[in-house]
């Protein structure tokens, strides 16, 4: 300020100054309450009816403030930041009081005149008249009072109204200053309390691809009068998926209220849920809004395995399969059940099929396992998986278990080169398969000898081991080797006996009571004399010998049935004129079918001589086992018909049917020389085979003439024995009477 100024225009314009600073003051203070206040308001109107989250809240404060911020830098700090110079103070004067007429700017800004000299002489002049006009100067008309009165009157209005608001509802004040200041999840009260089921801090995991059923619960908020049960018609649910899908549904209310129930339920059904969604509940004034509803896996077995303790007589240690399907466990194992799961546990229940249950701690682990002793019946087991999430498995996990019991051995063996009796000095051997399913131990003849002789009755059973096994063999073959034959000299067997046989195998099962065994067929057997044995042999030989003369009989017929079958160069005719109405295709159906029907009796023919061959085989058997046998009676059954025979069964009857069918392709095509040729190989053929039979039913009748021979030298001894006997009684009774 320029010295010498008067002292009434000093204190005009420092009064001015401040009465400028404290407008400014006053004006930024009443717009920021006005400001502030609506601030509040429309936080407690978004808060009130939106009730947005904490941190949807705090982004509003943040904005708030920083809106706030700006708003006190633009009417405050700014406006006070502007400098009032004397300068701009005079102008400012000069524009409202026309009366200082320069004066005032003149004083403040003198200027620099060309005559120096009067210069002072003016501005004291200038001094002087601004003294004059100075105390007709009012600052206080150069400012604008209704604005700064209307923003003073909108200020206390919002103080008036806050202030009134938190006098007349100070609960819902507290409510607001919880939520808006404090950023508490408090909620404000309503008309209705919504309560959805099974939401944990707003969040429920549901397993994925499953039913999910969302249940309200509505009741009155306390206070609120019944009659407001009226208004809620319905509730209305938004859902939004993960995806981005976006649906609004009405919920379901179950059932109608009644004035003496105190809540209502809604539901809705989500069918298959495959993604995760966010829910919003109106209910009018009330509402339940960002519940996240998160799909999740549903535990489930991810493979399972058993680990098999056998029992200790099986010798087999233990064995760990995995599951498929339904698993078959030995009798007495120990099954140590072992499970990995997709997610870890809190519990696994376990239901088995007689209803109890094992509840086994999941320990927060993606595995489990129970171990079952003594596994005896067929059993279900139904595994319930809860996981740590709280979901339980979709359906339970089952696991069949089917009992399979130790069964008794099989004993497919029979006596051969044996019939239907035996001398007392004859071996029985036999042969066959034996089988276990888990090892056999041993096994043993069991006979037992029915005494029907005049001095003696009554029944004898015994047992003579035939081997006793190490390792736990599962099969056993026998092949009428020893110790696989049962002597019958050493058992004092009689004629007229009767021995019953059977083969007992034995396995080492401890889970039974008693022995564990598996018996052959019985096998009853009549003990005869050696004489007697002789002539059943023989029997049996005369048999066998018919049954070989129809074979030949048939392969005789078979061969001339051929033979009417003539050639003739470049055709094909037989020896019968055709009639006037046959054919020539005609004619050779009827020798293809002619054909067929030797194949047929060829092929039967060999499987009934093969049988003729194992009766052969019999003969020779009972002769040795028996030890009946001479050498020349064997030689002539081997050499002379068992061999022969066999070699007929095994290759010329197949290598005839060989030929049969070359004949038969050849007879069906034109080519009458080739047709021609190959009937004369079958021709050959089959006479070769009836060479081969008529040789061995010559063997037949020789050794029947030896029978005969044989039977003779039977008579003379019998004749012998009898003429014996009878000299032992006549001595018998001379000596009664010389006594």
């Amino acid at each position: 300020m320029p010295s010498g100024l008067p002292s009434e225009l000093e204190r005009l314009l420092s009064s001015l100054r401040r009465r400028i600073r404290g407008y400014v003051v006053g004006e930024s203070l009443a717009l920021l309450t006005i400001h502030w206040g609506i601030l509040f308001w429309i936080s407690l109107i978004l808060d009130r009816f939106w009730e947005p989250d904490v941190w949807i809240r705090g982004l509003f404060w943040l904005g708030a403030g920083i809106g706030l911020v700006w708003d006190v830098w633009r009417t405050l700090i700014q406006p006070l930041r502007v400098p009032l110079d004397d300068h701009t103070l005079g102008l400012l004067l000069e524009k409202q009081f026309p009366e200082l007429n320069d004066t005032l700017l003149t004083v403040l800004e003198p200027q620099n005149l060309e005559e120096p000299q009067w210069q002072e002489v003016l501005l004291a002049k200038t001094r002087e008249d601004l003294r004059k006009v100075l105390p007709t100067i009012r600052p206080g008309g150069m400012f604008r009072w209704k604005p700064l009165g209307m923003a003073f009157l909108g200020g206390a209005l919002m103080v008036a109204s806050v202030g009134g608001f938190a006098w007349l509802y100070p609960e819902s004040m507290a409510v607001w200053q919880n939520r808006m200041l404090a950023l508490s999840q408090e909620r404000w009260p309503r008309t209705f309390v919504l309560t959805a089921e099974g939401f944990q801090e707003g969040r429920v995991k549901v397993a994925r691809g499953s039913d999910w059923e969302l249940r309200l619960s509505v009741r009155l908020a306390e206070g609120v009068p019944a009659e407001k049960w009226e208004s809620l018609r319905t509730v209305y649910l938004y859902y939004r998926t993960a995806e981005g899908g976006r649906n609004q549904v009405a919920m379901i209310r179950e059932g109608e209220r009644h004035s003496s129930e105190a809540e209502v339920e809604f539901s809705y059904t989500f069918r298959s849920v495959l993604s995760s969604m966010t829910l919003d509940i109106y209910a009018l004034d009330t509402n339940l809004r960002n519940l996240r509803v998160e799909v999740v896996e549903s535990p489930a077995v991810a493979d399972m395995t058993l680990a098999l303790e056998f029992p200790a007589y099986m010798a087999r240690g233990g064995q760990t399969v995995p599951v498929s399907g339904v698993m078959s466990i030995p009798e007495g194992t120990a099954v140590t059940i072992q499970a990995r799961t997709n997610k870890p546990l809190e519990e696994v229940r376990i239901v088995r099929e007689s209803g109890a249950e094992v509840v086994l701690p999941g320990e927060q682990k993606e595995t489990f396992q129970w171990r079952l002793e003594g596994f005896s019946q067929d059993e279900t087991l139904a595994f319930h998986l809860k996981d740590t999430d709280g979901l339980d498995s979709r359906k339970p996990v089952r696991l069949a278990l089917a009992n399979v019991e130790d069964q008794l051995p099989t004993v497919d063996v029979t006596p051969v080169g044996i019939g239907t009796a035996v001398t007392p000095q004859a071996r029985i051997p036999v042969k066959g398969k034996i089988t276990d399913d888990y090892g056999l131990a041993k096994t043993f003849f069991d006979y037992r000898v029915e005494r029907l002789s005049e001095d003696q009755t009554g029944e004898n059973a015994q047992y003579q081991t035939i081997a006793e096994y190490e390792g736990n063999p599962t099969e056993i073959r026998f092949r009428g080797e020893k110790p696989e034959v049962l002597e019958l000299e050493s058992l004092g067997l009689r004629e007229k006996d009767r021995l019953q046989l059977t083969v007992v195998a034995e396995d080492r099962c401890t889970l039974a009571e008693g022995r564990h065994v598996g018996i052959s067929p019985p096998v009853t057997l009549d003990v005869v004399s050696p004489q007697r044995l002789r002539l059943l042999v023989e029997a049996r030989e005369i048999v066998l010998r018919q049954l070989f003369e129809a074979i030949r009989q048939e392969v005789l017929d078979s061969r001339d049935s051929l033979r009417e079958i003539r050639w003739i160069p470049g055709e094909t005719a037989e020896t019968e004129s055709k009639s006037e109405g046959e054919t020539e295709e005609s004619s050779r159906g009827l020798q293809s079918y002619r054909v067929e029907r030797v194949i047929q009796n060829n092929r039967k023919n060999a499987h009934e001589l093969y049988g003729i061959v194992e009766g052969i085989e019999n003969c020779m058997g009972q002769i040795v086992n028996n030890r009946i046998d001479t050498p020349a009676w064997l030689e002539r059954l081997e050499e002379g018909i068992h061999k022969p025979l066999e070699n007929v069964s095994r290759e010329a009857f197949p290598e005839l049917e060989k030929r049969l069918f070359q004949f038969q392709k050849w007879l069906g095509g034109e080519d009458a020389t080739q047709a021609e040729v190959a009937h004369a190989e079958v021709l050959r053929e089959m006479d070769a085979i009836l060479s081969s039979l008529d040789a061995v039913l010559e063997k037949m009748t020789q050794m029947q003439d030896f029978h005969e021979v044989a039977e003779m030298l039977r008579q003379v001894i019998r004749s012998q024995e009898e003429l014996n006997e009878k000299v032992r009684q006549e001595q018998r009774a001379a000596l009664l009477d010389l006594e």
